[in-house]
């Protein structure tokens, strides 16, 4: 039997949550354009428009001058490039099913190729999140703790973060609350166009992003605990509609088995070892995004000190779940926060990697802690004298420090989720200030992305001189540029630069001091 969390006795709640989703649709279309389109969002645009890396890459990095004006075209939908050629660049990644980016595609035929067009339809589909989270809650718990989930998501650091993100988070989390309150519904009504429905979300998932896996596993363990791990006809019809599901994703798993190769090697990065105090670190902040984010270095005490306060938080609010929630609520909730959490952080732990480093392969366990925490407020909101004022101080103070970092994040150009790209905007200004510039690029794994990264953000008739992954026998550099700036240059190249030429590299710094990945040239009298 589905229970309700107590009721708070005035509205004061729901005109908070309206308040609040109102701010969160302005912040999710503020200064939507004049964030750094960084390395992966720019493999969005490209993908979509129908280029294939590997091939832009043969063709650029051959000792070519270009201008950042022709590096973006290969950013742009053109007429000689159609559905096909997005279809073929799709395939050279498996490991990235094509649901978003051939809903992207559509998008851009329809509304244009502009940063901020090509960010939209994420904000479209994180605005849909809204009425889904609503009503998993309902389904789960009652009104008014779908409320209350909702006023959470809308001042949510890390939703805000990837609502402007031109990759499929925002629809992964759409899709994967629908498919949730689908499993709730279909599990106690029985209805077979409900488990149909569900089988199609299920489906959908799957063509979203290959992290729906463990998804799938949370969902059918939490039937299994529920069925008390009996063959039931719950336990079968989940059994056919997950089959049905792999079944519909069967074109793409063989897409998949076809490019196994290019799937290892474009998900190679994941197995890079990386130290145990820094993954520790990063998962606390994982946590703590859902509801603060500050935008503090990994090395600021802010890290000593806040995740480790949410964690707490976040842990009576699961202890609470658990004790004393509706039985569907905390199988479904706690399954989908522990599954896919362990899927990345074990093979980490046990093997070396960096899976769990990336908050965004996180978003569906925080959402579910999220609305444990919101079960866990309403239920003590209704309390009597102090303690009810102690929970709504509590309450407010929550998302008065979700408001306000997501204010920062609106108003900021880059923020932590640009990984490689963050500091772009300041690389970009001294390229810009400088006269007669020359940036100099060579091939690698992340040159293409960085590059038209930084053709956003200078002028564009900026010279790029993109270069062969090895030096040549002889180097020649173009005449007439008065400031060089290399970038992510190789040890190879850094010897050419000392003997052939006699010069300095000094790295451009950020205003805190710390060296970037990008040199100025400094030519030795």
């Amino acid at each position: 039997m589905k229970l309700s969390a107590p009721p708070t006795r005035s509205t004061w709640l729901r005109w908070l949550a309206i308040s609040l989703l109102t701010a969160s649709i302005v912040l999710r279309c503020t200064n939507l354009g004049g964030k750094v389109l960084w390395h992966d969002e720019v493999y969005s645009a490209s993908r979509t428009a129908g280029y294939i890396g590997v091939n832009v890459e043969s063709e650029l990095f051959q000792n070519r001058l270009v201008t950042a004006a022709d590096l973006l075209t290969y950013q742009q939908l053109s007429p000689d490039r159609g559905w096909g050629n997005t279809w073929e660049a799709l395939q050279t990644h498996p490991e990235h099913p094509p649901l978003y980016y051939l809903l992207l595609r559509l998008w851009r035929e329809w509304f244009g190729s502009s940063v901020a067009t090509l960010r939209s339809l994420s904000v479209a589909f994180s605005l849909l999140v809204f009425p889904a989270l609503y009503w998993l809650c309902v389904e789960l718990f009652s009104p008014a703790v779908g409320v209350a989930a909702v006023a959470l998501m809308a001042v949510s650091p890390v939703n805000l973060l990837y609502a402007q993100e031109a990759r499929e988070y925002s629809l992964w989390t759409f899709s994967t609350l629908v498919a949730t309150a689908l499993l709730v519904r279909a599990r106690r009504s029985q209805s077979l166009r409900t488990w149909g429905a569900y089988a199609l979300a299920l489906a959908a998932n799957f063509y979203i992003t290959l992290l729906s896996l463990p998804i799938a596993v949370a969902h059918g363990l939490s039937v299994l605990a529920l069925e008390k791990f009996r063959w039931t006809p719950t336990v079968k019809a989940f059994g056919i509609a997950l089959l049905a599901a792999v079944v519909s994703f069967g074109p793409w798993l063989w897409v998949a088995i076809v490019g196994w190769d290019a799937l290892q090697e474009k998900t190679g990065w994941t197995t890079m070892p990386v130290p145990a105090r820094v993954l520790v670190s990063l998962w606390g902040l994982h946590l703590s995004s859902a509801f603060i984010d500050l935008g503090f270095q990994l090395n600021d005490p802010y890290t000593a000190i806040i995740p480790p306060l949410c964690l707490i938080g976040c842990g009576f609010a699961a202890v609470y779940l658990w004790r004393k929630g509706p039985t569907d609520a905390k199988w479904v909730l706690l399954s989908i926060a522990a599954v896919p959490t362990l899927a990345l952080v074990l093979p980490d732990v046990l093997l070396g990697g960096r899976r769990s480093t990336m908050t965004r392969y996180f978003l569906h366990s925080l959402t579910a802690i999220q609305i444990a925490c919101a079960y866990f407020l309403v239920s003590n909101l209704g309390r009597s004298g102090k303690k009810r004022l102690l929970w709504r101080s509590a309450a407010i103070g929550i998302l008065a420090a979700g408001l306000l970092s997501c204010g920062l994040i609106a108003r900021a150009p880059t923020w932590w989720n640009k990984v490689v790209g963050y500091h772009n905007a300041t690389i970009a200004e001294a390229i810009a200030q400088s006269d007669r510039p020359l940036v100099i690029s060579f091939r690698s794994s992340t040159a293409l992305g960085n590059i038209g990264s930084l053709a956003h953000l200078v002028p564009p008739t900026t010279k790029f001189l993109l270069l062969p992954t090895s030096p040549p026998p002889q180097l020649t550099l173009p005449p007439s540029f008065e400031s060089v700036f290399v970038c992510d240059i190789s040890a190879d190249y850094e010897r050419v630069f000392s003997e052939q030429f006699g010069a300095t590299l000094v790295p451009l710094r950020d205003r805190k001091g710390a060296p970037l990945r990008v040199q100025r040239v400094i030519w030795d009298s």
